[in-house]
């Protein structure tokens, strides 16, 4: 392979792939996303970001895992999406481990995360099938000294309900 080639390779490698499906509202898009998400594993956090092409329809990157439980890296790099397309939000779920971490919530870690990108948030609680929507200014509360958020509930997603362990 010459250095031409690795090249090409290199950038086909970094653009994310995004579902082909549009839809015409910003939260249908963050539900079909999280529901997509959560039919690839129950057991870990899986995220992606949604995305508004020219035409104004919505649609979403595959989603991505760090085959973790409770956290998941998402690449929200402009650089690394078709140049045709905006990302308009994050999504992500959050595994039902309520042992290790409250899934029904957006957790400081989220809602700095939202922040910084000053994009919103869907999240699925794999507990309950809730998915939740957090825009940077929406409220938020103090639960032993970190800031969280619940988020407005947007949709839902059948899911199994149960209870992991921790692995």
């Amino acid at each position: 392979m010459n250095w031409a080639q690795i090249s090409i390779m290199s950038l086909i490698m970094q653009t994310h792939q995004i579902a082909t499906t549009h839809f015409d509202s910003m939260n249908e898009a963050g539900v079909k996303a999280l529901e997509y998400s959560h039919q690839q594993s129950e057991y870990y956090e899986y995220g992606g970001v949604i995305v508004q092409g020219p035409d104004g329809k919505f649609t979403f990157s595959d989603p991505v895992t760090d085959y973790a439980g409770d956290h998941v890296g998402v690449d929200q790099d402009p650089e690394h999406y078709p140049k045709d397309v905006k990302i308009v939000a994050g999504y992500h779920s959050h595994a039902c481990l309520p042992h290790t971490h409250v899934p029904a919530v957006l957790s400081p870690d989220d809602l700095s995360n939202a922040r910084t990108l000053n994009k919103p948030e869907y999240m699925l609680d794999m507990c309950t099938g809730d998915v939740h929507y957090w825009a940077p200014g929406d409220p938020t509360e103090m639960v032993e000294y970190e800031q969280v958020a619940k988020g407005k509930i947007v949709g839902h997603v059948a899911v199994s309900g149960k209870e992991l362990e921790s692995k």
